[in-house]
Protein backbone atom coordinates (compact mmCIF):
# COMPACT_ATOMS: atom_id res chain seq x y z
CA UNK A 1 0.00 0.00 0.00
CA UNK A 2 1.58 3.85 -0.90
CA UNK A 3 1.99 5.70 2.14
CA UNK A 4 -1.19 8.38 2.33
CA UNK A 5 0.03 11.69 2.13
CA UNK A 6 -2.18 15.07 3.25
CA UNK A 7 -1.79 18.49 2.15
CA UNK A 8 -3.93 21.19 4.42
CA UNK A 9 -5.38 23.80 2.25
CA UNK A 10 -6.06 26.64 4.64
CA UNK A 11 -8.98 29.67 3.88
CA UNK A 12 -8.39 32.99 5.36
CA UNK A 13 -11.67 34.74 5.31
CA UNK A 14 -13.51 38.05 5.78
CA UNK A 15 -16.82 38.48 5.46
CA UNK A 16 -16.80 35.97 2.51
CA UNK A 17 -19.96 33.92 2.02
CA UNK A 18 -20.53 32.18 -1.81
CA UNK A 19 -16.84 31.33 -2.48
CA UNK A 20 -15.46 29.89 0.17
CA UNK A 21 -18.55 27.64 0.46
CA UNK A 22 -18.21 27.05 -3.38
CA UNK A 23 -14.34 26.02 -2.89
CA UNK A 24 -15.24 23.29 0.15
CA UNK A 25 -18.18 22.13 -2.14
CA UNK A 26 -16.08 21.51 -5.05
CA UNK A 27 -13.09 19.91 -3.33
CA UNK A 28 -15.77 17.86 -1.48
CA UNK A 29 -16.95 17.03 -4.94
CA UNK A 30 -13.52 16.30 -7.08
CA UNK A 31 -12.18 13.97 -4.07
CA UNK A 32 -9.07 14.46 -5.18
CA UNK A 33 -5.80 11.85 -4.51
CA UNK A 34 -2.69 12.29 -6.83
CA UNK A 35 -0.25 9.86 -6.90
CA UNK A 36 3.05 11.42 -6.16
CA UNK A 37 6.70 9.23 -6.50
CA UNK A 38 5.41 6.31 -3.92
CA UNK A 39 3.61 7.97 -2.34
CA UNK A 40 -0.33 9.24 -2.56
CA UNK A 41 -1.59 12.63 -1.54
CA UNK A 42 -4.84 13.84 -0.57
CA UNK A 43 -6.35 17.02 0.56
CA UNK A 44 -7.98 18.78 3.86
CA UNK A 45 -9.64 22.41 3.46
CA UNK A 46 -10.19 24.12 6.99
CA UNK A 47 -11.12 28.04 7.76
CA UNK A 48 -8.42 29.59 9.25
CA UNK A 49 -9.32 31.14 13.15
CA UNK A 50 -7.75 34.13 14.46
CA UNK A 51 -6.08 33.45 18.17
CA UNK A 52 -3.00 34.17 19.72
CA UNK A 53 0.30 32.53 18.63
CA UNK A 54 3.65 31.77 19.55
CA UNK A 55 5.95 33.11 16.42
CA UNK A 56 8.26 29.49 16.72
CA UNK A 57 4.74 27.48 16.62
CA UNK A 58 4.45 25.25 13.63
CA UNK A 59 1.36 25.73 10.93
CA UNK A 60 -0.87 22.94 10.04
CA UNK A 61 -1.21 24.38 6.66
CA UNK A 62 0.84 23.67 2.92
CA UNK A 63 -1.18 26.41 1.70
CA UNK A 64 -3.36 29.29 2.47
CA UNK A 65 -5.36 31.19 0.12
CA UNK A 66 -5.94 34.47 1.71
CA UNK A 67 -9.21 37.10 1.35
CA UNK A 68 -8.67 38.92 4.57
CA UNK A 69 -5.07 40.72 5.00
CA UNK A 70 -5.40 43.59 3.36
CA UNK A 71 -7.15 45.14 5.55
CA UNK A 72 -6.73 42.91 8.77
CA UNK A 73 -3.21 43.19 10.31
CA UNK A 74 -3.27 40.09 12.52
CA UNK A 75 -4.08 37.88 10.10
CA UNK A 76 -1.69 39.62 7.69
CA UNK A 77 1.17 39.48 9.99
CA UNK A 78 0.58 36.02 10.91
CA UNK A 79 0.69 35.25 6.92
CA UNK A 80 3.99 36.68 7.01
CA UNK A 81 5.51 34.36 9.78
CA UNK A 82 4.01 31.19 7.80
CA UNK A 83 5.83 32.57 4.88
CA UNK A 84 9.32 33.35 6.27
CA UNK A 85 9.25 31.24 9.12
CA UNK A 86 7.63 27.54 7.75
CA UNK A 87 7.95 27.78 4.09
CA UNK A 88 4.03 27.90 3.62
CA UNK A 89 2.76 28.65 0.08
CA UNK A 90 0.52 31.56 0.56
CA UNK A 91 -1.59 33.92 -1.94
CA UNK A 92 -2.40 36.68 -1.91
CA UNK A 93 1.34 38.35 -1.02
CA UNK A 94 0.81 39.61 2.50
CA UNK A 95 3.71 42.31 1.73
CA UNK A 96 2.20 43.70 -1.65
CA UNK A 97 -0.84 45.92 0.20
CA UNK A 98 2.23 48.02 1.98
CA UNK A 99 4.78 48.10 -0.73
CA UNK A 100 2.63 48.07 -4.17
CA UNK A 101 -0.02 50.50 -3.88
CA UNK A 102 -1.63 52.46 -6.10
CA UNK A 103 0.69 55.11 -5.89
CA UNK A 104 4.14 52.69 -6.38
CA UNK A 105 2.49 50.98 -9.37
CA UNK A 106 1.55 54.52 -10.94
CA UNK A 107 5.18 55.67 -10.75
CA UNK A 108 6.93 52.58 -11.32
CA UNK A 109 4.60 52.27 -14.74
CA UNK A 110 5.28 55.75 -15.73
CA UNK A 111 9.41 55.23 -15.18
CA UNK A 112 8.23 52.09 -17.71
CA UNK A 113 6.83 54.05 -20.28
CA UNK A 114 3.31 52.36 -20.12
CA UNK A 115 0.12 54.75 -20.59
CA UNK A 116 -0.89 55.88 -16.94
CA UNK A 117 -3.53 58.85 -17.35
CA UNK A 118 -2.79 62.29 -15.95
CA UNK A 119 -2.56 61.74 -12.44
CA UNK A 120 -1.76 63.91 -9.52
CA UNK A 121 -1.32 63.64 -5.42
CA UNK A 122 -2.98 66.17 -3.38
CA UNK A 123 -2.55 66.30 0.46
CA UNK A 124 -5.27 65.51 2.65
CA UNK A 125 -8.23 67.58 3.35
CA UNK A 126 -8.06 66.41 7.54
CA UNK A 127 -5.41 65.66 9.51
CA UNK A 128 -5.33 63.48 13.16
CA UNK A 129 -6.81 65.44 15.49
CA UNK A 130 -4.94 66.39 18.91
CA UNK A 131 -4.35 63.08 20.69
CA UNK A 132 -5.35 61.03 18.15
CA UNK A 133 -2.08 59.93 16.61
CA UNK A 134 1.54 59.91 18.30
CA UNK A 135 2.97 62.81 15.87
CA UNK A 136 -0.05 64.76 16.32
CA UNK A 137 2.00 68.50 17.38
CA UNK A 138 4.46 67.43 14.72
CA UNK A 139 1.84 67.10 12.24
CA UNK A 140 0.60 70.55 12.93
CA UNK A 141 4.35 71.94 12.94
CA UNK A 142 4.39 70.64 9.24
CA UNK A 143 1.46 71.72 8.25
CA UNK A 144 1.44 75.63 9.33
CA UNK A 145 5.21 75.60 8.19
CA UNK A 146 5.14 73.95 4.80
CA UNK A 147 2.01 73.01 3.57
CA UNK A 148 0.64 75.45 0.87
CA UNK A 149 -2.34 76.55 0.09
CA UNK A 150 -3.76 75.20 -3.41
CA UNK A 151 -6.93 75.46 -4.98
CA UNK A 152 -8.31 71.92 -6.22
CA UNK A 153 -10.47 73.46 -8.81
CA UNK A 154 -6.93 74.30 -10.65
CA UNK A 155 -5.96 70.55 -10.28
CA UNK A 156 -8.99 69.22 -11.34
CA UNK A 157 -8.61 71.62 -14.77
CA UNK A 158 -4.83 70.70 -15.56
CA UNK A 159 -5.90 66.72 -15.02
CA UNK A 160 -8.64 67.32 -17.30
CA UNK A 161 -12.14 66.45 -16.05
CA UNK A 162 -13.75 63.51 -15.68
CA UNK A 163 -11.57 63.02 -12.87
CA UNK A 164 -11.37 60.71 -10.58
CA UNK A 165 -10.61 61.35 -6.72
CA UNK A 166 -9.15 58.13 -5.52
CA UNK A 167 -7.16 57.07 -2.52
CA UNK A 168 -2.96 56.46 -2.99
CA UNK A 169 -3.79 52.61 -1.49
CA UNK A 170 -5.83 50.17 -1.30
CA UNK A 171 -8.66 48.90 -3.43
CA UNK A 172 -12.25 47.78 -3.69
CA UNK A 173 -13.56 50.98 -4.99
CA UNK A 174 -12.94 52.23 -1.73
CA UNK A 175 -13.36 55.98 -1.35
CA UNK A 176 -13.29 56.80 -5.39
CA UNK A 177 -15.27 59.20 -6.56
CA UNK A 178 -15.66 60.56 -10.18
CA UNK A 179 -16.01 64.40 -10.52
CA UNK A 180 -17.41 66.09 -13.92
CA UNK A 181 -16.42 69.46 -12.37
CA UNK A 182 -14.79 72.00 -9.92
CA UNK A 183 -18.01 71.60 -7.47
CA UNK A 184 -18.40 67.75 -7.47
CA UNK A 185 -14.28 67.81 -7.02
CA UNK A 186 -14.48 69.86 -4.25
CA UNK A 187 -17.24 67.92 -2.55
CA UNK A 188 -15.66 64.48 -3.25
CA UNK A 189 -12.43 66.36 -1.60
CA UNK A 190 -14.38 67.36 1.57
CA UNK A 191 -15.90 63.95 2.23
CA UNK A 192 -12.40 62.11 1.98
CA UNK A 193 -11.38 63.00 5.49
CA UNK A 194 -8.19 61.63 6.50
CA UNK A 195 -7.35 60.09 3.28
CA UNK A 196 -4.81 60.88 0.73
CA UNK A 197 -5.69 60.70 -2.63
CA UNK A 198 -4.53 61.34 -6.27
CA UNK A 199 -6.56 63.22 -8.66
CA UNK A 200 -6.26 61.20 -11.85
CA UNK A 201 -7.86 61.62 -15.44
CA UNK A 202 -10.58 59.30 -16.48
CA UNK A 203 -10.36 57.80 -19.73
CA UNK A 204 -12.83 58.82 -22.11
CA UNK A 205 -14.90 56.92 -24.72
CA UNK A 206 -12.76 53.81 -23.66
CA UNK A 207 -14.19 50.55 -25.34
CA UNK A 208 -12.99 47.95 -23.06
CA UNK A 209 -12.31 47.05 -19.33
CA UNK A 210 -10.87 44.90 -17.84
CA UNK A 211 -9.50 43.62 -14.40
CA UNK A 212 -6.64 40.66 -14.16
CA UNK A 213 -6.43 38.32 -11.42
CA UNK A 214 -2.37 37.43 -10.89
CA UNK A 215 -1.03 34.09 -9.36
CA UNK A 216 2.82 34.36 -10.00
CA UNK A 217 3.43 34.35 -13.74
CA UNK A 218 0.03 33.54 -14.45
CA UNK A 219 -2.68 36.37 -15.55
CA UNK A 220 -6.17 35.70 -16.14
CA UNK A 221 -7.81 38.76 -18.16
CA UNK A 222 -11.29 38.94 -17.30
CA UNK A 223 -14.38 41.33 -18.51
CA UNK A 224 -15.40 43.75 -16.32
CA UNK A 225 -18.66 46.52 -16.52
CA UNK A 226 -17.90 48.74 -13.83
CA UNK A 227 -21.68 50.59 -14.43
CA UNK A 228 -23.01 47.11 -13.29
CA UNK A 229 -24.26 46.25 -9.44
CA UNK A 230 -21.48 45.03 -7.33
CA UNK A 231 -22.02 41.47 -7.99
CA UNK A 232 -22.85 41.71 -11.17
CA UNK A 233 -19.73 43.55 -12.41
CA UNK A 234 -17.77 40.34 -13.78
CA UNK A 235 -18.95 39.60 -17.23
CA UNK A 236 -18.64 35.74 -18.97
CA UNK A 237 -16.78 36.30 -22.48
CA UNK A 238 -14.22 34.09 -23.64
CA UNK A 239 -11.50 34.90 -26.46
CA UNK A 240 -12.48 38.67 -26.77
CA UNK A 241 -8.16 39.95 -26.44
CA UNK A 242 -5.80 39.29 -29.05
CA UNK A 243 -3.35 36.87 -27.30
CA UNK A 244 -0.57 38.82 -29.22
CA UNK A 245 -2.22 42.13 -29.77
CA UNK A 246 -4.30 42.84 -26.79
CA UNK A 247 -7.13 44.03 -29.09
CA UNK A 248 -10.92 43.52 -29.19
CA UNK A 249 -12.36 40.58 -31.24
CA UNK A 250 -15.20 41.59 -33.06
CA UNK A 251 -18.16 40.22 -32.39
CA UNK A 252 -17.52 38.44 -28.15
CA UNK A 253 -20.46 38.72 -26.41
CA UNK A 254 -20.23 39.05 -22.83
CA UNK A 255 -23.49 37.33 -20.44
CA UNK A 256 -24.61 38.34 -17.12
CA UNK A 257 -22.88 35.82 -14.74
CA UNK A 258 -19.39 36.27 -13.37
CA UNK A 259 -16.83 33.91 -15.12
CA UNK A 260 -13.13 33.79 -16.24
CA UNK A 261 -11.78 35.02 -19.63
CA UNK A 262 -9.05 32.93 -19.55
CA UNK A 263 -5.44 33.16 -19.24
CA UNK A 264 -4.71 35.50 -22.38
CA UNK A 265 -1.19 37.14 -21.69
CA UNK A 266 -1.10 39.86 -23.87
CA UNK A 267 2.03 41.74 -25.64
CA UNK A 268 0.39 44.78 -25.45
CA UNK A 269 -3.07 45.63 -24.03
CA UNK A 270 -5.03 48.52 -25.91
CA UNK A 271 -8.02 48.32 -23.66
CA UNK A 272 -8.84 51.56 -22.55
CA UNK A 273 -10.18 52.02 -18.89
CA UNK A 274 -12.39 55.09 -17.52
CA UNK A 275 -10.49 54.43 -14.38
CA UNK A 276 -6.97 52.58 -14.07
CA UNK A 277 -6.70 50.27 -11.07
CA UNK A 278 -3.46 48.42 -9.50
CA UNK A 279 -4.70 45.48 -11.09
CA UNK A 280 -5.46 46.23 -14.47
CA UNK A 281 -2.51 48.27 -14.76
CA UNK A 282 -0.47 45.46 -13.83
CA UNK A 283 -1.58 43.80 -16.12
CA UNK A 284 -0.07 45.93 -18.62
CA UNK A 285 3.37 45.89 -16.63
CA UNK A 286 3.42 42.26 -16.75
CA UNK A 287 2.33 41.64 -20.89
CA UNK A 288 5.97 40.83 -21.60
CA UNK A 289 6.52 37.96 -18.92
CA UNK A 290 6.82 34.39 -20.33
CA UNK A 291 3.90 32.38 -20.45
CA UNK A 292 2.24 30.92 -17.39
CA UNK A 293 4.32 28.30 -15.12
CA UNK A 294 3.75 26.80 -12.42
CA UNK A 295 5.05 27.94 -8.92
CA UNK A 296 6.41 25.17 -6.92
CA UNK A 297 6.94 24.88 -2.64
CA UNK A 298 7.89 21.51 -1.41
CA UNK A 299 6.72 19.81 -3.97
CA UNK A 300 2.90 21.78 -3.67
CA UNK A 301 3.06 21.81 -7.42
CA UNK A 302 3.37 18.20 -8.27
CA UNK A 303 0.45 17.70 -6.10
CA UNK A 304 -1.34 20.82 -6.99
CA UNK A 305 -3.39 18.89 -10.12
CA UNK A 306 -5.30 16.58 -7.90
CA UNK A 307 -5.25 14.54 -4.61
CA UNK A 308 -8.20 12.98 -1.96
CA UNK A 309 -9.62 15.80 0.41
CA UNK A 310 -11.33 15.39 3.17
CA UNK A 311 -13.79 19.39 3.62
CA UNK A 312 -13.47 20.80 7.32
CA UNK A 313 -15.50 23.62 6.88
CA UNK A 314 -15.90 24.47 10.49
CA UNK A 315 -12.54 23.41 11.77
CA UNK A 316 -11.57 25.67 14.93
CA UNK A 317 -8.08 23.97 16.02
CA UNK A 318 -4.92 25.71 16.02
CA UNK A 319 -3.87 27.31 13.23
Amino acid sequence: MPKTETRRIGLSLGADLCWPAAYEALMGRLDLSIPVSRSRVDFEVERVTVEPYDLRYKPRYDLVIDRLTHWFPMSREWIKKIALMDEVYVFNNPWAIQSMEKHTSYCAMMRLGLPVPETWLVPPKQYPARGEDLHTRDIETVVKRYNRLFQLGEVGREVGYPVFLKPYDGGGWIGVKRATDDAALLKAYDDSGLRLNHVQAGVKDWDLFVRAIGIGPQVNVIKYDPDQPLHDRYRVAFHFMEARSGRRRRGSRASSTPSSAGTSTPSRCSARMESCTPSTMRTRARTRRSPACTSTSRGWSRASSGGRSSVQPRSVGRR
